[in-house]
């Protein structure tokens, strides 16, 4: 008899059944809200390669930023 099974996946670090925890995706609203700053000082930042990169949504241009790489660039930074 056939069973219509689907296969596990290997996680990223390549053992299956372990997975990475989900982060949350911030866009530019919320990430504006985080950080402080304008959507103008957002897109000033990312143009000059000092804010990490987003990731592209979808077609249209819609654009989002993990919450994890945000964390972690914002711990990077030196205190002000």
């Amino acid at each position: 008899m056939l069973t219509s099974r689907t296969p596990r996946r290997k996680a990223a670090n390549g053992r299956q059944g372990e997975h990475k925890p989900l982060s949350r995706i911030l866009r530019p609203k919320d990430l504006c809200a985080l950080l402080g700053v304008t959507r103008q000082a957002l897109w000033l930042m990312r143009r000059s390669g000092e804010f990490p990169r987003g990731l592209k949504l979808t077609k249209g241009g819609a654009i989002g930023w993990r919450e994890d790489v945000v964390r972690e660039w914002l711990d990077s930074r030196p205190a002000a």
